[in-house]
């Protein structure tokens, strides 16, 4: 490893010590200067950008993201984290086609579900959540029940319901509240009808 090369890894490192000791301010010093450095490989770019989206600052992460794929286009990783980034900033149908090209895996899965659900494509994020399988987090299981619950599936919204109270008994207001929740926040007619 050459010296601008040792220097950028040891930046890095630095930079990762500093975040897992909550020294942010260092940490983002740290992180830019290595993926400033004009040898900086493709993936110092993406560290940093990982690191500023998960303070919330996806406009920056994007910077860096779009830094890393010139340099890297076939850098996986650097794609979905892309994918992610739009999602943050309410770019939800390009973040889709984004994260459309990783069926198999499960970050790609997860952000596909939550923009096809906020655009209103509720098959297509049931079907992403479903293509997590047993990865599948509560909050994934709730969108599907919410999803399915918009699609007029309402047993298969039921049966992930009970299942899923049955599994986290503290969810129960949440199953409930997904299971009866409307886009706009309104009941079907078909159930305001019956409430009648």
């Amino acid at each position: 490893m050459g010296g601008a090369a040792t220097k950028i890894a040891a930046l890095t490192q630095d930079a990762l010590a500093a975040y897992q000791a909550g020294d942010l301010e260092r940490a983002e010093t740290l992180f830019k200067k290595a993926a400033s450095a004009p040898s900086a490989p493709p993936q110092t770019a993406y560290n940093f950008a990982v690191f500023l989206r998960r303070e919330g600052r996806g406009k920056d992460a994007l910077y860096w993201l779009d830094r890393c794929l010139r340099s890297a286009p076939d850098h996986r990783n650097a794609q979905i984290e892309r994918g992610l980034a739009l999602i943050d900033l309410g770019q939800l149908q390009q973040a889709g086609d984004c994260l459309q090209a990783f069926p198999d895996d499960p970050d790609a899965l997860r952000g596909v579900s939550v923009a096809m659900f906020k655009l209103g494509y509720w098959e297509k994020a049931a079907e992403a959540v479903q293509g997590l399988a047993v990865q599948a987090s509560a909050e994934d299981r709730l969108l599907l029940i919410r999803a399915l619950t918009e699609l007029g599936r309402l047993d298969e919204a039921e049966a992930a319901g009970a299942a899923l109270k049955a599994e986290r008994a503290e969810l129960r207001a949440d199953v409930s509240k997904a299971l009866t929740r409307r886009s706009k926040g309104r009941f079907s007619l078909i159930e305001s009808s019956a409430l009648v």
